[in-house]
């Protein structure tokens, strides 16, 4: 960043035609480096997204053409976003969490995230289970007082 400034400040010194197109480059250079970032962090969602599409589909048991015939793509579409090579719509990415049972967001989840997360759902299989187990013996206690 301070390669850019200092080149900037050292056309404000030169004659106004060179000045201008001198700041140009200075421009195009930094939006570049700037464009390299943007397509880096690109790489790494489309990479993040294919391994959690792979990993979820591995885990149900359920090969490309299956996913493919429960969201409605080709099966060549599913392989191409699991080796990062095609990225889906959002209607896509929708229908693909929904098939492998998931909220979209979890599309997005690295390793870290994935361990909060599946500590939540035990809580939240937990609490199912136990509120279901409560409310049997509270109603078979309910009707064994009424006999």
């Amino acid at each position: 960043m301070r390669e850019y400034l200092k080149c900037d400040i050292l056309t404000t010194r030169s004659e106004r035609g060179w000045d201008t197109t001198l700041r140009l480059l200075c421009t195009l250079r930094l939006k570049t480096k700037m464009d390299d970032v943007a397509a880096e962090e690109t790489a790494d969602v489309r990479r993040i997204l294919a391994e959690n599409v792979r990993k979820q589909r591995k885990q149900l048991g359920m090969s490309q053409f299956q996913l493919a015939e429960r969201c409605g793509i080709s099966s060549s579409f599913v392989g191409e976003i699991e080796t990062s090579k095609k990225y889906p719509s959002a209607e896509t990415l929708s229908l693909l969490a929904h098939a492998l049972g998931l909220a979209p967001y979890q599309l997005y989840l690295e390793g870290s995230d994935w361990e909060v997360h599946d500590r939540y759902e035990s809580l939240r299989r937990m609490y199912r289970d136990m509120k279901r187990k409560l409310n049997e013996q509270l109603d078979e206690s309910f009707w064994d007082s009424l006999r």
